[in-house]
């Protein structure tokens, strides 16, 4: 329902979900990158379809973990810096708006950047 083909809906979701299973409230995003990219990296050993972008240097990122090319710490490094360019701000946005009981809020002040997890998400 998404606008965006590639916004990685199911693996934010995922992450999430594991995060409220801690009860955290707030997570940065170099601690979301852990269960995010884990997501997409098990994703694409199964399959390599992985939206419809010709090329993306978060996917590329991935694929070169998968073949050994980069380590855990470089992948996470760089789904910080790539991975959540469209899916934070989109995942909340279904049929063209916002819904109505949000999970989280972002907070991307300064150099700070987290997501602040809302108890309709806890709950």
């Amino acid at each position: 329902m998404g606008g965006n083909s590639a916004t990685y809906k199911f693996a934010f979701a995922k992450s999430l979900l594991e995060i409220v299973e801690q009860q955290k409230t707030s997570i940065s995003l170099s601690e979301l990158a852990i269960p995010f990219a884990d997501s997409i990296v098990d994703h694409l050993r199964k399959t390599d379809k992985q939206g419809n972008a010709s090329s993306s240097n978060f996917l590329e990122g991935c694929r070169k973990y998968i073949t050994q090319s980069i380590s855990k710490e470089q992948l996470y490094s760089l789904i910080e810096k790539y991975g959540f360019v469209n899916v934070i701000d989109a995942f909340q946005n279904v049929n063209g708006g916002i819904i109505p009981d949000i999970f989280y809020e972002k907070n991307f002040r300064q150099s700070k950047k987290e997501i602040i997890i809302t108890d309709n998400l806890l709950s």
